[in-house]
């Protein structure tokens, strides 16, 4: 891959557009086109702080040096685009948007379709069946040969994370999130699913993505990686940092689970008191 200018590390194209998102939120929200919006509320400041969040990690995954060194040169950095797009930036944009606007959204032409997606099974599959694509070598061959088709199939990524997280955080009581309980299987059996992909380009013991990478001169550090240490710290990398994460999700919904049953333990214990103090006159 040949070098690039200083300006191209920062991916000025992907840039624009996630600046062009940035000002398109703000323009609906609280520009001209507020008063064409009635029944949504405009985003509070920390739903505002969400989404723009959500926005500086996607152009974090899709542009900046992170970008163009997934461009052919780090596959590492690849996985780490991976973990951005899928893990860190859909509950960010979840979250980001008011709960009306998902309300209008589940009421479309679409709702159907979506509600039929974020049902923990389908949202399993269709998320790690896109994961899954995106770990087969002609596929990553085709996104290092392609910035248009690196960001579309990101923006896929994007996009089916944001189903697979729908259980766990949906703000809308018409399409609620899981029982804290079932939350924690459902995290267990979409961990499973993203070990087997993951693990067959650890274990391969060979590099399995050809020429696609190339070690630039100018970061001497990368040389001394070599394509088959990159392809295992790339692959390790993501199954630390995802497992990781839904570990710690795991915990917090065990721990919420265990507060609800305590909070049921104790209004069975009062019904008594409450019932017979209802009795007296």
């Amino acid at each position: 891959m040949p070098h690039l200018p200083l300006w191209a590390w920062w991916t000025p194209d992907v840039l624009v557009w996630i600046a062009l998102a940035g000002v398109g939120y703000a323009w609906v929200f609280y520009g001209p086109l507020r008063d064409r919006l009635p029944g949504i509320p405009p985003p509070n400041r920390s739903q505002a702080f969400y989404f723009y969040a959500g926005l500086l990690l996607l152009y974090a995954a899709l542009g900046s040096p992170l970008g163009a060194l997934a461009m052919g040169y780090l596959y590492t950095a690849h996985m780490v685009q991976h973990m951005l797009a899928a893990i860190a930036v859909p509950p960010l944009l979840i979250i980001g948007l008011p709960k009306e606007v998902w309300r209008a959204v589940f009421n479309s032409r679409l709702g159907g379709v979506l509600r039929w997606f974020i049902r923990p099974i389908a949202a399993i599959v269709a998320f790690n069946v896109v994961f899954s694509l995106m770990v087969y070598p002609p596929v990553i061959v085709a996104m290092v040969d392609s910035m248009a088709v690196m960001v579309a199939l990101h923006l896929l990524l994007v996009l089916t994370g944001m189903i697979v997280w729908w259980p766990m955080i949906s703000p809308l009581a018409e399409a609620p999130r899981l029982h804290p309980a079932q939350q924690m299987l459902y995290l267990f059996g979409n961990s499973l699913a993203m070990i087997l992909p993951l693990a067959l380009v650890l274990f391969a013991g060979k590099p399995i993505y050809g020429a696609s990478y190339v070690r630039p001169p100018s970061l001497p550090m990368l040389g001394q990686l070599g394509e088959l240490g990159d392809q295992e710290l790339g692959a390790a990398t993501c199954l630390t940092f995802v497992h990781t994460v839904y570990l710690i999700l795991a915990v917090t919904r065990f721990y919420e689970w265990a507060h609800m049953e305590r909070g049921l333990e104790r209004r069975v214990e009062l019904a008594p008191v409450i019932e017979l103090a209802a009795r007296r006159p």
